[in-house]
C-alpha cells in the first residue's frame, strides 16, 4: 500500500548513552515531550516493591533547586500540562505545552527527572499518599482483581507485582532507598528523551547534551529476565462487594509484530467493543453484566490477555459458564469473515487515531525504543493487519487459546 505516514522520525544516541528520538509534525502549535527511564516494576529486584512508582511521585516533590509549589507554578506559568506514569517496563515523565515554551519546559522536566532532591519529611508525606492510592485500588475490585490475576500468571517474577507496590513494601521505602534507586536506574544510558511536534531534532539533541548524570550500564542488563508463565490455575477470594468479579486470563510469548497484531485482532473481535462476542452475548443477549470486556497488556517479551466481567452474585456461575462457552466456541469453530473484517478496520482506526495525538506519538517513540515488536512503522502495521487471513487467525487461536489453558480469578461478593 502507499505510505500514508511520513517518515519524519530522527534518532540520536549521545556518548553518555542517552537516547534522543523525535517525530516532526508540521503545522502544530504544541509539542509533547517525555523523559522515560527504563525502570519499571520488573526492574525492582533488590528494592522494595513499588519503588519505581514511588520515584514517579517523589520526583515532583523537590528538585535540587525547587520545591513542589515552585515546580507546579513554573510549569503552569507557561500553560504547560505535566504528569507521569509508571508501568512494569518503564516510568515516563511528560509535558505538553506551546512551541514557544519548549526550552523552559525541557529544562523544568529534565531537572525533576535528573536532579530530584529527596527530603525525609517530604517522602513521608508522599508515602501516605501512595498508601491511600493502594487502598483506593483495593476498594475497586475491577482494578484489584487484575493484580491477583497477574500474580497467578507470573508467580514470583516482578511482572506479577502490583505497580503501586503494597502497603508493607511501601513503608520500607525511604529517601536513602530512593536515592540509591535513582543513582542506578536514572543514569543517562537508561533514559530516553522523546518528543513529537513541530520541533527541530538537533535543537533537542543540543539541550540533551548538557544533561549531567552518572554513567552506568544500561538497565537491560539488570532486568528480571523472561518470566515463566503459569496458566490453568484458579484463585477464589471473598470480598465485601455487591457484585462478583471474574477474570479469565492467560499469557503468551510474543515472537514478532505478526504475532502481536494477531493478538490485537483477536482481542478486538472477542471482547473489545459493542460488536464483540462477549458484549453481544453476555450483555446484550443475556443481560448478565454491565461491564464485560477483554483487554491486553503488552510487555517487552510477552503479553497478558484478560477477560473481565462484573455480575450479580446470583448469576456468577452462569456468567462463568457462558464466558467459557464463548472461549470454546471460538477455539473450536474459529472466526468468520465479517467479524475479522470489522476487527481489522477497528485496529487500523486506532493506529490512525494515535497519529492524531502528539502524546500518542511521543509514547509510540518510547515503545519503539523499548519493544522490538513495536519497531515496525505504521504503514507496515497496516500491511500486517491487512494480510491476516481467517486461516492465520484460526491457527493462532488454536495455538494459544485452548479453554483449559486459562487462569481463573473470582472475587465473590457478599450476599
Amino acid at each position: 500500500m502507499k505510505n500514508q505516514f511520513q517518515n519524519t522520525i530522527q534518532r540520536t544516541v549521545l556518548d553518555s548513552g542517552l537516547t534522543v528520538v523525535t517525530e516532526q509534525v508540521p503545522s502544530v502549535e504544541t509539542f509533547s515531550l517525555g523523559i522515560t527511564a527504563k525502570a519499571g516494576t520488573r526492574h525492582e529486584t533488590g528494592f522494595p516493591v513499588g519503588i519505581a512508582h514511588f520515584m514517579e511521585h517523589a520526583a515532583f516533590r523537590n528538585s535540587v533547586k525547587k520545591n513542589s509549589r515552585q515546580i507546579a507554578s513554573q510549569f503552569e506559568s507557561v500553560g504547560a500540562y505535566t504528569n507521569a506514569f509508571t508501568t512494569h517496563e518503564f516510568t515516563c515523565f511528560y509535558v505538553r505545552a506551546m512551541n514557544k515554551h519548549f526550552r523552559k519546559a525541557f529544562n523544568l522536566l529534565s531537572e525533576i527527572v535528573m536532579h530530584p532532591n529527596f527530603k525525609e519529611n517530604e517522602i513521608n508525606k508522599e508515602r501516605k499518599i501512595i498508601i491511600e492510592e493502594i487502598k483506593s485500588y483495593l476498594d475497586d475490585p475491577e482494578e484489584s482483581i487484575i493484580d491477583h490475576a497477574d500474580r497467578l500468571l507470573f508467580g514470583e517474577h516482578p511482572l506479577g507485582n502490583a505497580i503501586t507496590g503494597y502497603e508493607n513494601s511501601v513503608k520500607k521505602i525511604d529517601f536513602k532507598t530512593l536515592r540509591k534507586f535513582h543513582d542506578i536506574h536514572y543514569s543517562p544510558a537508561n533514559l530516553i528523551i522523546a518528543a513529537a511536534g513541530n520541533l527541530q531534532h538537533q535543537k533537542l539533541v543540543r539541550l540533551a547534551e548538557k544533561l549531567n548524570g552518572t554513567n552506568i550500564s544500561p538497565i537491560s542488563e539488570r532486568n528480571a529476565g523472561k518470566p515463566e508463565i503459569f496458566n490453568s490455575k484458579e484463585l477464589m477470594l471473598e470480598g465485601s462487594f455487591q457484585q462478583s468479579h471474574l477474570v479469565f486470563t492467560k499469557a503468551i510469548y510474543l515472537e514478532d509484530a505478526n504475532a502481536l497484531h494477531k493478538l490485537l485482532i483477536f482481542n478486538m473481535l472477542f471482547g473489545d467493543g459493542m460488536s464483540s462476542r462477549l458484549y453481544q452475548n453476555l450483555r446484550e443477549k443475556y443481560g448478565l453484566a454491565y461491564s464485560i470486556y477483554s483487554s491486553v497488556s503488552l510487555y517487552s517479551d510477552c503479553a497478558a490477555f484478560y477477560i473481565y466481567a462484573g455480575t450479580d452474585i446470583e448469576t456468577e456461575t452462569k456468567t462463568e459458564i457462558l464466558i467459557l462457552k464463548e472461549i470454546s466456541k471460538i477455539f473450536d469453530r474459529g472466526v468468520n469473515a465479517s467479524e475479522l473484517s470489522r476487527a481489522k478496520e477497528q485496529l487500523k482506526t486506532n493506529i490512525f487515531m494515535g497519529e492524531e495525538s502528539l502524546s500518542g506519538r511521543m509514547q509510540s517513540l518510547v515503545k519503539q525504543e523499548l519493544f522490538a515488536y513495536e519497531r515496525t512503522g505504521n504503514s507496515e502495521k497496516i500491511d500486517i493487519i491487512d494480510s491476516v487471513t481467517i486461516s492465520d487467525m484460526n491457527e493462532f487461536i488454536a495455538e494459544h487459546f485452548a479453554p483449559y489453558t486459562f487462569n481463573k480469578v473470582i472475587i465473590r461478593g457478599s450476599q
